[in-house]
């Protein structure tokens, strides 16, 4: 899940700010797609076609097993499809958005250059809802992986979970429940943290109520 929750926002943001930069291009015609397209197939679905076609078709990845850093890549991409749809989909939008607002024209009257207004300005401001996002897509993720370690036999908490349900291990499964919840909340409240330290108008609206 960490690798997916990398590799999702590691290339989200990235193509959502190029994708908003450049709205109207082939480039920008080409992520809406592809974002949509990732957005409409199920993961195990995927997970599926990525085994058919690229582990038995044309043997590039391996497709089962931990044995290799190599074995990681299908589960990773599978993972990571949904969440960097949506956060490509939320970065563009926001980007987009702080690109109209008033504070923006305002700059480029006064002649601040344009690279300032994008990178120091616009996607500051724009950053909120992607950070927002991060902490909901780890709970997301969480639960793909439960399907996708079983699919592609990793052996991680999600595998182990479903395994201690299947031998009716309570106390096992019980265990890993209550870990995959903390990891939910400690995702949360570092996700409040970081949205606090993008966001000033969040710290000055807590300092006003306090």
């Amino acid at each position: 899940a960490l690798a997916a929750f990398v590799l999702a926002f590691g290339l989200g943001v990235p193509a959502g700010v190029l994708s908003a930069l450049h709205r109207g291009s082939w480039f920008d015609r080409i992520v809406r797609w592809f974002t949509s397209a990732l957005m409409s197939i199920p993961n195990f679905v995927l997970a599926l076609l990525l085994v058919a076609i690229l582990g038995v078709k044309w043997k590039l990845l391996p497709v089962s097993g931990a044995s290799a850093p190599i074995n990681l890549v299908l589960p990773a991409i599978v993972l990571a499809a949904d969440p960097w749809s949506l956060t490509t989909r939320v970065t563009r939008t926001a980007v987009v958005e702080q690109l109209g607002a008033d504070f923006t024209r305002t700059l480029r009257a006064r002649g601040v250059s344009r690279q300032s207004i994008h990178w120091r300005h616009v996607l500051r401001n724009a950053m909120s809802p992607v950070v927002s996002l991060g902490s909901v897509q780890i709970r997301t993720l969480l639960g793909y992986t439960l399907i996708v370690e079983v699919i592609f036999r990793w052996p991680g908490l999600g595998s182990q979970l479903v395994q201690a349900i299947l031998k009716r291990d309570y106390p096992v499964a019980s265990a890993l429940a209550l870990l995959l919840a903390l990891v939910v909340v400690i995702a949360s409240t570092v996700g409040d943290l970081l949205l606090r330290a993008v966001d000033p108008r969040i710290r000055s609206s807590k300092e006003v109520v306090s």
